[in-house]
């Protein structure tokens, strides 16, 4: 069934105003943006309490109102005939203050990830606003397992400063 609908009446058009002055250009809410890349070959040590950084790091230093991202994706795997094991893979920072923790951008929301002989490559990425200040910054890993994580090739990432 089609109903018609009645056209809307014309009005005329009104007079077109004039041009006002270009405004001062915004920010694009992005700071800064950078790679960090390379060797990740380090042996990843077994029943780990705490995370540890996995390749190349970046120190980064954000103001109050600055939010980090930073994602990636780094080849790890044990020697051949190894046993498997698990651990935490993620996006990690910690504070250059002397005795801080290096902490998962993900929080208590960090994937569980399994490992075997041989290598094979695993994402990570996070988005923290942790306030002001310098931190180091960087794949982390928890080897939660008996067995040590060797076989580790390059990790490639990238990262960037926002505005919040």
């Amino acid at each position: 069934m089609w109903v018609q609908v009645p056209q809307a009446s014309k009005v005329p058009q009104g007079h077109r105003a004039h041009k006002g002055e270009q405004g001062p250009k915004g920010t694009s809410g992005i700071v800064t943006s950078r790679p960090i890349s390379g060797y990740a070959g380090a042996s990843i040590a077994a029943s780990s309490p705490v995370y540890v950084f996995v390749g190349p790091t970046a120190e980064v230093t954000l103001t109050a109102n600055q939010r980090l991202l930073l994602w990636g994706e780094v080849p790890l795997g044990l020697a051949t005939g190894s046993a498997p094991t698990i651990g935490y893979i993620g996006a990690g920072y910690q504070s250059t203050v002397a005795g801080s923790t290096i902490t998962n951008m993900a929080g208590g929301n960090y994937s569980i990830h399994s490992f075997k002989a041989g290598r094979n490559s695993y994402a990570f990425a996070g988005n923290v606003h942790p306030g002001a200040g310098t931190y180091t910054i960087g794949c982390i890993v928890r080897n939660l397992g008996i067995t040590p994580i060797t076989d580790n090739n390059y990790m490639n990432a990238i990262y960037m400063v926002v505005d919040n």
